[in-house]
C-alpha cells in the first residue's frame, strides 16, 4: 500500500547534482528568491527554482506510484489492464 512509502527530497545543484550547500549560519532557512552556493562547485542556485524541479520530481514519482497501486488493484478486482 502506498501509506508505507517514504518520499525523501534533496535539492540538487544545477551544474554538479550534489546535494550539498554552503548555508551562512546552522539552521538557515532559504527563502523564495536567495542564492544558494554549491559546497561542491561554487556555483550559485537560485533556491526557488531548485525547490520546484525538486517538488516536481516528487510529484511524479508519487503519480507513478499511485498508478502503479491502481493497476494492480484492477487486476487484483479481475478487471484486464494494459
Amino acid at each position: 500500500m502506498l501509506d508505507d512509502i517514504n518520499y525523501k527530497i534533496h535539492l540538487k545543484c544545477v551544474f554538479c547534482k550534489t546535494s550539498y550547500f554552503e548555508l551562512p549560519y546552522e539552521g538557515y532557512q532559504p527563502v523564495s528568491g536567495d542564492l544558494i552556493r554549491c559546497a561542491n562547485c561554487g556555483q550559485l542556485n537560485d533556491f526557488s527554482s531548485i525547490k520546484r524541479t525538486c517538488i516536481h520530481k516528487a510529484h511524479e514519482a508519487i503519480r507513478k506510484d499511485v498508478q502503479n497501486e491502481m493497476i494492480k488493484m484492477f487486476k487484483k478486482a479481475g478487471f484486464k489492464v494494459k
